[in-house]
């Protein structure tokens, strides 16, 4: 435990593999938005904070830069998020809200470029929120 501990520790402080789009601009939207439900199962959320949060978002995968754009509390904001891994041509770009353990397990973004199978090209994200999960698409901004 200790050892997984040091190197994620060392992962999020030194980031990871260089990427094929690094520094690519994304505008993501949200498709789906999931929480732990009492039961213990996965099901949809009940109202829409979370798909409004997390559509036309802007992501500067060069600099974790995050700009939400859309709809809600959050619109016209921006964080700085702290690049865990950049993305490569068999990598997802990973981002987390602070350099620590704990934001790393509790709040990550995650975009995917690639795909195994050559004939998909969406571009997908996943953010995990403690016990939320949003997943939606992403688009390169030119």
């Amino acid at each position: 435990m200790r050892v997984t501990t040091i190197a994620l520790g060392a992962v999020l402080l030194l980031g990871a593999t260089p990427a094929i789009a690094e520094g690519e601009l994304y505008r993501c939207s949200a498709r789906n938005v999931s929480a732990f439900a009492d039961d213990g199962t996965l099901g949809q959320f009940n109202n829409d904070f979370w798909t409004k949060r997390w559509t036309d978002v802007l992501v500067d995968t060069a600099t974790g830069l995050i700009r939400w754009s859309g709809q809600g509390v959050s619109a016209g904001s921006s964080a700085q998020w702290v690049v865990i891994q950049n993305g490569s041509s068999n990598g997802d770009f990973v981002a987390s809200r602070q350099a620590n353990l704990r934001s790393a397990s509790t709040d990550v973004l995650r975009i995917r470029a690639w795909s195994i199978d050559p004939s998909v090209h969406s571009v997908r994200f996943i953010y995990f929120g403690l016990s939320m999960i949003v997943t939606g698409v992403c688009e390169p901004v030119q």
